[in-house]
């Protein structure tokens, strides 16, 4: 963590980076950057470590015009390799065709861990949302929910309830349905880490049509989409009252995130891709 190095130490990263790399020789750094913080590690400060032989991997978790296209050209000279943990939109891909095959569409890694392993929670929450609701895509949506008589339960947000990871996670497992919005809050279509935190609990993903999670679940067997408030309502309760159906695309979901999309699966692309 750059601004808690910073805050604690009174020094910039990339003074540290010499004495860090000759106490752990890395041969892979992974870099992830905090929004416009002068705390990050500079394009000089990182070249101290490619020219002791580290390659270095930028995470991005958003790549948008606010945040990630413009750093990711700066660090470009520095990069082995950028993993986009939310696999971006075709109009967003067009913004990228400059990189040659620096850049990986991945997924946001679940740590198993963290996630509830005890397959006999009961699911006693119906619908639930777990994140932020400050956006306003969101509100009209859960708004019209709750004025419809479908009993929503909403937490979370990093900001807002600040859940702890295994708090976050429990309420998920527990939700017969869990909700997702898949556009940024600028309005990009993203994958979600949400997506994976959802199926990986065996809840049933409702989420808002888009193009970017079909890619990596199949619509209507692995996960449902809603294209309007109405269509979210009207989904829920209908897979509220059909059990079967709704534990079958649960199980689908997950069945495919443990063939594909686990951690391992995540790291040991990344590692070939290097």
């Amino acid at each position: 963590h750059y601004d808690q190095c910073f805050a604690e130490n009174g020094k910039h990263i990339d003074e540290l980076l010499p004495r860090l790399h000759s106490l752990c020789k890395p041969d892979v750094v992974i870099v992830s950057l905090l929004i416009n913080s002068k705390t990050n590690p500079t394009v000089q400060g990182l070249k101290v470590l490619k020219e002791k032989g580290c390659k270095i991997i930028f995470l991005w978790p958003d790549l948008q015009e606010s945040f990630g296209l413009n750093e990711l050209k700066a660090y470009d000279q520095v990069s082995d390799l950028n993993v986009s943990l939310a696999s971006e939109n075709s109009v967003l891909r067009n913004s990228l065709i400059w990189l040659p095959n620096s850049l990986v569409r991945m997924w946001t890694p679940q740590d198993l861990k963290k996630v509830p392993q005890n397959k006999d929670i009961k699911k006693d929450i119906d619908v639930s949302f777990i994140g932020s609701a400050r956006y306003q895509d969101r509100q009209i949506y859960l708004k019209f929910a709750q004025e419809n008589g479908l009993g929503v339960i909403i937490n979370g947000g990093q900001r807002e309830t600040k859940l702890s990871t295994a708090q976050f996670m429990q309420l998920i497992n527990k939700s017969k349905i869990s909700l997702n919005f898949s556009a940024s809050p600028g309005g990009i279509d993203q994958l979600k880490g949400r997506v994976f935190e959802i199926i990986s609990c065996q809840s049933m993903l409702l989420e808002s049509a888009g193009e970017v999670t079909k890619t990596f679940f199949e619509e209507g067997k692995e996960f449902i989409s809603f294209n309007s408030p109405k269509d979210m309502v009207d989904k829920a309760r209908y897979f509220l009252q059909n059990e079967k159906e709704r534990l079958s695309i649960a199980k689908a979901g997950f069945d495919k995130y443990q063939m594909a999309y686990t951690g391992k699966h995540f790291w040991d692309k990344v590692m070939k891709s290097i």
